[in-house]
């Protein structure tokens, strides 16, 4: 039986990652009847969506759900490639709609194996019309698909920021901010975990805030050497992953820091790691996580309630400070050991 949670915290994210679809429509200068369309849409399958909420256990209702999200994603689809409402739009089949709902709910609630075959329904252009046709790919291994996401970006030749998946370099410095604002750094050891170039380091001594020592810890090779390439003094950078080698994090550090790097991680895997670097961290540890599905449109982010993160920090026996007031969906927690 799949986790019932897991799964509606899945559809939260396909729900998303619609309203993420429908922004596109606004960028191509769709006409207004279209948008209205495709906000139709996106609101018939949330208000399904939001009715799990209340029964997630209930396999009925999760179906339903996931049946709205596979017919409003060939919808939207539809409309991006015509532009113009289709009087005559084409549904798709039921049954592969249902093959497809299926699918989506083994996916999100984490039964889907390796080499599976997945539904995909794609519209094809005719006329003013668009009919959903359907294709069968396969599904590849889920091994590290945390790291995924940055190999692709890596792939696209992403430069900046955009390599680190953030949007523009703005989305990472109100974090570096936020951090600094929060935790004193200055004299410190610092562990950077999922470090990147090292510009967490680059930013703060712009700020001329210097730790006794810094020491990131990157997965990416072609980070590490980034970041090893800029030869900054009092500074380590180490190739390791945190997620399947927690005992990298073990550097007698007075501060812990993630920023970004939680936010591909499942909630298994979001709150393993935390416990790990909490207990790694003589003094503070700092992290920056979604905290609403408004960020999350991809579907290789996730997010987590800020009540569930507060719950669990304070079972660490942490004192706890959480900040969610420098970027709408994000959230900052600064833990610090007790006296």
């Amino acid at each position: 039986m799949p986790c019932r949670w897991k799964a509606v915290d899945g559809l939260v994210r396909a729900l998303g990652a619609l309203r993420a679809e429908s922004f596109a429509l606004e960028y191509d200068h769709a006409e207004p009847p279209v948008l209205e369309e495709a906000a139709r849409t996106i609101g018939d399958a949330a208000q399904v969506t939001g009715a799990t909420l209340d029964a997630p256990e209930d396999t009925e209702r999760l179906m339903g759900a996931c049946e709205a999200i596979v017919a409003a994603r060939a919808r939207l689809k539809s409309l991006r490639v015509t532009r113009t409402r289709p009087r005559d739009l084409m549904g798709p089949d039921p049954e592969l709609r249902r093959r497809a709902a299926r699918q989506l709910l083994e996916e999100i609630g984490g039964l889907a194996k390796s080499g599976q075959a997945q539904v995909i329904l794609e519209p094809t252009r005719s006329g003013t019309s668009a009919a959903c046709i359907v294709g069968v790919i396969e599904m590849p291994d889920r091994a590290a698909a945390y790291l995924e996401p940055y190999s692709r970006a890596r792939r696209r030749k992403a430069r900046g920021a955009r390599a680190l998946l953030w949007v523009g370099r703005r989305d990472q410095l109100v974090r570096f901010e936020a951090i600094v604002r929060a935790c004193p750094l200055e004299g410190r050891r610092v562990l950077d975990v999922g470090c990147g170039p090292g510009d967490l380091l680059g930013f703060l001594r712009k700020r001329g805030i210097l730790p006794a020592h810094y020491v990131g810890l990157e997965a990416q090779p072609w980070l590490v050497r980034a970041a090893r390439r800029r030869r900054y003094p009092k500074c380590s950078i180490v190739e390791g992953d945190f997620v399947k080698d927690p005992a990298t994090m073990a550097v007698g550090a007075d501060v812990v820091i993630f920023s970004g790097s939680l936010n591909l991680l499942s909630s298994r895997q979001f709150y393993r790691s935390l416990r790990e670097a909490w207990a790694a961290t003589r003094r503070w540890l700092v992290f920056n996580f979604l905290c609403t599905p408004d960020l999350a449109g991809a579907r290789w982010l996730h997010w987590h309630r800020r009540a569930a993160v507060l719950a669990f920090a304070r079972r660490l026996g942490a004192v706890v400070h959480l900040d969610d007031g420098y970027e709408p969906g994000d959230c900052m927690a600064v833990l610090r050991r007790r006296r």
